[in-house]
């Protein structure tokens, strides 16, 4: 059964390039050309599309960095605020009444 399927596929290979000559809309030279222009065109718009995708990765890279850099600012600026806090509890517990004072009165 292989060595016949090998055989019709050939057929019809055969058989599809004889029609595909006869009934052709172009010669030789104009069909290469025209394929050459269209692989140009192809090319092109592939170097064009490929330029565009660089473009808008860069842009995307750049607003990452960005917002890590604000993402950074913004935990220093928290760090900053608890450690004030912090340090205004510690200074208020030293300074402040003392709680076994306060009991006693």
């Amino acid at each position: 059964m292989s060595n016949n399927s090998g055989v019709y596929f050939l057929t019809g290979l055969a058989a599809g390039v004889a029609v595909a000559v006869l009934f052709a809309p172009h010669t030789g030279v104009v069909t290469r050309e025209l394929i050459g222009r269209k692989a140009d065109e192809g090319k092109e718009a592939l170097k064009e599309q490929g330029l565009r995708l660089k473009n808008q990765a860069m842009a995307m890279r750049n607003r990452a960095n960005d917002l890590m850099e604000q993402g950074k600012q913004a935990l220093k600026e928290e760090k900053e605020r608890l450690a004030f806090a912090v340090d205004s509890g510690v200074s208020a517990y030293k300074t402040g009444p003392s709680f076994a004072a306060q009991q006693h009165s």
